[in-house]
């Protein structure tokens, strides 16, 4: 049991470097290529108790753990901006602004209160990715991407998500079966997890062209935001 519990911690730990710490620090996105680099860090990291287990699962896929200084979701109604005289075509894009900018989900409760229980965890991390995946459509939309298009970056996300379910699944199998990953097979798992999150991210850059994905937020173009709960699904198997 300790022996599953210490490749639980460090599964978990690798998830979260790669899809939640690190990527939640990064600016450009070429960073992101270098990320296998960093995964040798791992093997000095800490083991937490497993009764966090849930809370970290939860906190790992909130999406960007780092970047506090985001405002929390807003759901009202957009309000009336003053009128303001339109960019130019020289004007710089960088003084333009980006559309659906600045979006974020907390998964605390109502009081701002942390989730107590595993279950508590889940579903406050499913419900969170739901609307952080909405939000990250919406945001799309508002830049004028067409239906053509949010079709096609649809799709390209639940394959991104089907590999990912896939890939979290065999892999927890694998620990709870008593195959006892080493370290180097823990690498992998993270550096295949890093594979597909880039592919999606490719995909979604793909599918916009450069004019439209300079206009919009980047947090809706990051594939993190429509990551959806199966991964998380599958995670909490280690808790069992």
């Amino acid at each position: 049991m300790t022996n599953r519990w210490g490749a639980a911690h460090l599964l978990l730990a690798a998830v979260a470097l790669v899809v939640g710490l690190v990527i939640g620090g990064l600016g450009p996105r070429s960073e992101a290529r270098g990320l296998r680099e960093k995964l040798d860090e791992l093997s000095s990291r800490e083991c937490a108790s497993g009764n966090d287990m849930g809370k970290q699962i939860a906190e790992v896929f909130r999406g960007r753990p780092l970047a506090s200084n985001l405002p929390d979701v807003q759901v009202d109604e957009p309000t009336a901006e003053p009128e303001t005289e339109p960019a130019s075509d020289e004007e710089p894009r960088s003084r333009r602004g980006k559309r659906g900018q600045g979006f974020q989900i907390d998964i605390d409760g109502e009081d701002g209160s942390e989730p107590q229980t595993p279950e508590e965890a889940v579903a406050m991390a499913r419900e969170a990715m739901e609307l952080r995946r909405t939000q990250a459509r919406a945001a799309l939309a508002e830049a004028g991407v067409s239906d053509e298009q949010l079709s096609s970056i649809d799709e390209a996300m639940d394959r991104m998500n089907q590999d990912l379910s896939a890939l979290t699944e065999t892999f927890v199998a694998t620990v709870q079966e008593g195959g006892e990953p080493d370290r180097r097979e823990m690498m992998m798992f993270a550096a295949d997890t890093l594979d597909v999150l880039l592919e999606g991210e490719d995909a979604l850059y793909g599918v916009l062209d450069e004019e439209q994905r300079a206009d919009i937020d980047d947090a809706a173009l990051d594939p993190f935001s429509y990551i959806d709960g199966g991964v998380v699904d599958a995670l909490m198997q280690l808790e069992r």
